[in-house]
């Protein structure tokens, strides 16, 4: 009789040790849902920004022949479009040296802005990224992420990296290449203008496929979390 009573005090204690320990663990679930459910909001703004970037790099993406002429008009040789700063310096020169230019030099003004709205896009997509989802990713604790979730997390970081480099004023815009150039290959009068142009011209592609990789790994993250329900 003692044994059984033993027996049953020994259950009942253990029972109240479980029934002591499962409010914090609920109440730790909670707050990862709702860490998760901050994460999954940010990123359907990023996603509602992107696609209006998208939109208007598709659309000036169509207008690369009226882009090139630009180019050619404003730098003859070719010698401005190395770098996004030589570009700005381009654009604050014939500026300041026509005062009363014709057509052509304001339609060439003109798609160079174009040019440089859709870079300041890309500037601001990720600073938002940068400044508000990584940091949100950074806030989750380590050992509530899963080695998958921290490897994506570091695929953020690196993608971040990549695109902070090509809307940098001071990049080498000649050592870029993008398969899409092929399509607009024979619009270049030849191998010097292609080589001086071909770098510009695959920067907002670039710039694209960097944020859709993004838009996409930001989704894997979802996937890869264990207490998503998402």
């Amino acid at each position: 009789m003692m044994d059984k009573i033993s027996h049953l005090q020994g259950c009942s204690k253990s029972r109240s040790s479980m029934s002591l320990k499962s409010p914090p663990q609920a109440s730790k679930s909670a707050a990862v849902e709702q860490y998760l459910d901050l994460v999954k909001q940010l990123h359907r703004h990023y996603h509602r920004q992107l696609d209006a970037a998208l939109v208007s790099a598709n659309k000036f993406q169509k207008c690369q022949k009226y882009f090139l002429r630009a180019l050619r008009l404003l730098s003859p040789k070719l010698d401005y479009v190395t770098s996004l700063a030589m570009l700005e310096s381009l654009i604050k020169m014939d500026e300041k040296e026509a005062n009363d230019p014709d057509d052509d030099i304001a339609f060439a003004r003109t798609m160079i802005r174009l040019f440089q709205d859709n870079m300041q896009n890309f500037r601001l997509l990720r600073q938002d990224v940068k400044m508000n989802i990584l940091a949100t990713l950074k806030q989750m604790p380590q050992k509530e992420e899963s080695d998958a979730q921290t490897r994506t997390r570091e695929d953020v970081e690196v993608l971040l990296s990549s695109w902070g480099i090509l809307v940098s004023t001071d990049t080498d815009l000649t050592r870029l290449e993008h398969p899409d150039i092929q399509c607009v290959e024979n619009l270049f009068q030849d191998e010097h203008e292609r080589k001086c142009l071909e770098g510009i011209l695959s920067l907002i592609p670039k710039l694209v496929d960097l944020a859709n990789r993004l838009d996409f790994i930001l989704t894997k993250y979802y996937l890869k979390t264990p207490h998503s329900t998402f």
